[in-house]
């Protein structure tokens, strides 16, 4: 089912495997949380962020049931931890929101649809999301791990 593009509104078809606009090149995950077309709407920017290191996990604590075993990546959000799913002994992505974000209700809806975008996607080349939450104000959701190289 075509969805507009939130970006240039050009109408993209993401069942058919393209995750990017074929106009544009945005990204189409915010697009495709619902599969319906709806109004583009002007994105809340990003505040700058802090320092770096701002609100980071360390090893070995624990998330939800999830141990931290080391920082993966940091975006302007938040960070990706590969973490140790605690009750069946297996390593997973943990994405978690950045503190300063936690309280601003635009960004925790950003990061609450983003988790179910990909959640209700369905491909070989799309990692599959497997659990997301909120513990102690820590906003968070739980990937499957990908081993292996950087694709930048």
């Amino acid at each position: 089912m075509p969805v507009p593009c939130p970006v240039c509104n050009a109408p993209c078809d993401p069942s058919e495997g393209a995750m990017a606009c074929s106009a544009c090149g945005a990204s189409l995950l915010a697009a495709v949380s619902t599969m319906a077309p709806r109004p583009l709407r002007t994105p809340t920017p990003l505040p700058a962020p802090g320092t770096q290191d701002e609100g980071l996990l360390q090893p070995g604590e624990i998330l939800a049931g999830y141990r931290i075993e080391r920082l993966l990546g940091q975006g302007g959000m938040g960070a990706v931890y590969v973490a140790t799913q605690v009750s069946l002994n297996r390593q997973v992505a943990l994405k978690v929101l950045a503190p300063r974000f936690a309280q601003d209700p635009t960004f925790v809806q950003r990061f609450d649809r983003e988790s179910s975008a990909l959640a209700n996607l369905s491909h070989p080349n799309i990692v599959a999301v497997i659990d997301r939450g909120n513990d102690r104000g820590r906003y968070y959701f739980v990937m499957e791990l990908v081993d292996g190289v950087n694709l930048r």
